[in-house]
C-alpha cells in the first residue's frame, strides 16, 4: 500500500514538474510574441527575461530527465540522498542570496552605471535578483551534490 502510494506522489510530483516547465516555455513564447508584435527592441526588450527563462529550463531539464529515468527503473523518485541535497543546497543558496541581494541594494549606484543608467529600475532589480539567485542555486545545487557524491 505504501509502495503505490509513493508512486503515484512520485508521479503527481514529476506531472507538476513538466507542468510548470510547459508554462515557462509558453510564457516565453506569449512574452517574445508581445515584444515583437509592439515594435519592441529584441535585444532591449528580451534580454533578461529570457535569461531567467532559460535558467529556469536549464534547472529543470536534468532534473525532470532524472526523475523519469528513476520512474521508469520503478525507483523512487524522492529517496533520503536527493530530499537531503535539496535541503542541504536549498538553505546554503537562501543564505548567500540574502547576502546577494544586500550587495544589490548597497551597489546600486554601481550597478546602475555598469548598465548604462542613472539609477536602478525597480524591474532591472528584481531581474538581476532572480537571475542571481538562480545562478546561486545551481552552483550550490552541484557543489553539494559533488561533496555528497564523495562521501
Amino acid at each position: 500500500m505504501a509502495r503505490n502510494k509513493s508512486k503515484s506522489s512520485d508521479k503527481l510530483g514529476l506531472g507538476l514538474k513538466i507542468f510548470v516547465t510547459v508554462l515557462v516555455l509558453a510564457t516565453a513564447v506569449v512574452y517574445i510574441w508581445s515584444v515583437l508584435n509592439n515594435g519592441g527592441n529584441i535585444i532591449a526588450g528580451l534580454f533578461s527575461p529570457l535569461l531567467i527563462i532559460i535558467l529556469v529550463l536549464v534547472l529543470m531539464t536534468p532534473m525532470i530527465i532524472s526523475m523519469v529515468k528513476d520512474m521508469k527503473h520503478e525507483l523512487p523518485i524522492q529517496d533520503e540522498m536527493s530530499k537531503e541535497l535539496m535541503t542541504k543546497s536549498s538553505s546554503i543558496a537562501f543564505f548567500i542570496s540574502i547576502y546577494y541581494l544586500l550587495a544589490i541594494a548597497v551597489f546600486e549606484d554601481r550597478i546602475s552605471s555598469l548598465l548604462g543608467m542613472t539609477e536602478l529600475i525597480a524591474r532591472h532589480a528584481v531581474e538581476l535578483g532572480i537571475m542571481g539567485m538562480a545562478i546561486i542555486f545551481a552552483v550550490t545545487y552541484f557543489i553539494v551534490r559533488l561533496r555528497m557524491s564523495k562521501k
